[in-house]
């Protein structure tokens, strides 16, 4: 089989997964917006005002909300079980060193590291004759 096909293949669906289509229409729909307002105001400033603001929302708009929510809810319901407590709830207790060949509690001291190098000096350089 070729890998031509494979490769498109692939190409397509990481395209697809990645949301880039999704922005595209977005861009798409603002560029729409845009040309309606234009219209109607004859004005640049309003019209990339009234197209960013956000109360003057389109059905493109809409359509594109509801796509963005709805892959962002599948995803969402995936990754989470219902019975994974909040991290708020969760609270470690202090570690503590019981050494278990002994009936008290001994509290261990913690040593200082074993130094990895040794600094030493390093020998003036020599001249070659």
């Amino acid at each position: 089989m070729s890998r031509v096909p494979i490769l498109i293949l692939g190409l397509i669906a990481a395209f697809s997964a990645s949301g880039i289509p999704l922005g595209l229409l977005q861009v798409g729909v603002w560029a729409n917006m845009f040309d309606e307002f234009y219209e109607e105001t004859d004005s640049v400033i309003v019209s990339a005002e009234r197209v960013f603001d956000g109360q003057h929302r389109c059905l493109g708009c809409q359509f594109v909300t509801d796509q963005g929510t709805s892959s962002k809810e599948t995803l969402s319901s995936v990754n989470q079980s219902p019975e994974k407590p909040p991290l708020a709830q969760c609270r470690m207790p202090k570690a503590s060193f019981i050494n278990p060949l002994t009936c008290d509690h001994v509290a261990v001291v913690a040593q200082s590291p074993i130094p990895v190098f040794e600094k030493t000096e390093t020998p003036p350089p020599r001249l070659f004759a």
